[in-house]
């Protein structure tokens, strides 16, 4: 009886990935009308259903690691980000506005990649419930969130008038910063990680570990260039917008599969 319970309750938490992805394009497509509570109302939903598919995963492989996370995980942060600054200014500014839908539309495009280059979830290896690992995935995905944030600022730079430039650059770094910060706990975490359960802090023909020291330096070169101020705010925010992109799908590169159409 109980293992019948468990089964229902786990069958209660398996929401499909597309529906999720429906809800966030939703949302997005609200945000161009300005109808805030809607917006908000949606975004709720969005990150409760989520949720649940993040909570569904953890309960298949806990203790261990759930694998292939990172495009789900990362925008539920990300919205819930969102929600929390929208309880707090209900009315967003014009030009938070424009950040808020870029970072939405960051959200669909990883989860539609999410659908398309499906990766099989299994569970993984025993050592795998090292509290490190854990540790590598929540930093990972926070610093993913920050990364996409420096995007979206990066990108609204090009539509600002010429005041809001600085402001919008000045944002660029900050949400870099944390980003760098947390990505760089992700990455000693893993190192922590897989010392603990292979002997060895690097384990080189992991694409993942070599996808993230590749996002860890494209991020030391933004902040080099914002400190050392040899460039130009239209080159540094050129340079945050293009190394963001490649940020993003090198982040995330290791959690997709091949192609798989939908039709």
């Amino acid at each position: 009886m109980e293992m019948v319970m468990e089964t229902m309750t786990l069958s209660m938490l398996h929401i499909p990935l597309s529906w999720v992805l429906i809800l966030y394009a939703g949302a997005f497509a609200v945000s161009c009308t300005g109808w805030r509570r809607t917006l908000l109302l949606l975004l709720a939903f969005a990150l409760v259903s989520n949720a649940l598919i993040v909570l569904y995963r953890y309960s298949q492989a806990w203790p261990m690691l759930p694998m292939h996370l990172a495009p789900v995980l990362t925008p539920c942060l990300l919205v819930s980000m969102l929600l929390l600054r929208s309880a707090v200014y209900l009315s967003a500014e014009p030009l938070k506005r424009r950040v808020e839908q870029l970072a939405l539309l960051a959200i669909i495009i990883c989860l539609a990649a999410a659908q398309l280059f499906p990766k099989d979830f299994y569970l993984p290896f025993l050592r795998s419930d090292s509290l490190f690992a854990h540790i590598m995935l929540f930093a990972g995905a926070a610093g993913r969130v920050c990364f996409i944030f420096s995007l979206a600022w990066s990108i609204t730079f090009f539509t600002a008038t010429v005041e809001e430039r600085s402001l919008c650059m000045r944002r660029v770094l900050s949400w870099a910063a944390w980003g760098f910060v947390l990505w760089t706990l992700s990455m000693f975490s893993g190192e922590m990680w897989a010392y603990l359960g292979w002997g060895t802090p690097v384990i080189w023909h992991d694409p993942a570990i070599l996808l993230m020291m590749a996002v860890w330096f494209i991020y030391i070169a933004l902040l080099h260039l914002h400190f050392s101020r040899t460039w130009g705010l239209r080159a540094r925010a050129l340079f945050a917008a293009a190394g963001g992109c490649a940020a993003l799908v090198l982040s995330l590169l290791a959690d997709f599969g091949p192609f798989r159409p939908l039709w």
